[in-house]
């Protein structure tokens, strides 16, 4: 890959397809992604246009194209969140269950 390529815009990248996972039960990829399905996302028709709208731009194949966090967080969809909140949490402990961690290999 290209040097610079993680980051802020990865992230904002990955926050796309997150938002049209929790909406639409689906990866917005498909099974098998093809090189076409990551160069532009294809909205379902019964898909809200703002949030459309919001996972295409996020989903932008140029980076500097992606919305910012200040854009992010002024989006109706983020509005009135407690920003400050969310970046000074701790992260909730996490424990895996067997199940999650039965195929792993042990030394």
């Amino acid at each position: 890959g290209k040097a610079g390529c993680l980051g802020l815009a990865a992230d904002v990248y990955r926050l796309g397809a997150a938002l049209c996972y929790m909406a639409t039960g689906r990866s917005p990829f498909g099974a098998e992604p093809s090189l076409a399905t990551f160069l532009e996302w294809q909205p379902p028709s019964d898909m809200s246009p703002p949030l459309a709208a919001l996972i295409r731009q996020c989903l932008e194949k140029k980076p500097e194209k992606r919305p910012s966090v200040e854009q992010l967080r002024a989006h109706n969809l983020f509005r009135g969140g407690d920003w400050t909140a969310v970046a000074t949490a701790e992260p909730p402990g996490y424990t895996p269950h067997e199940q999650d961690i039965s195929d792993l290999p042990r030394k």
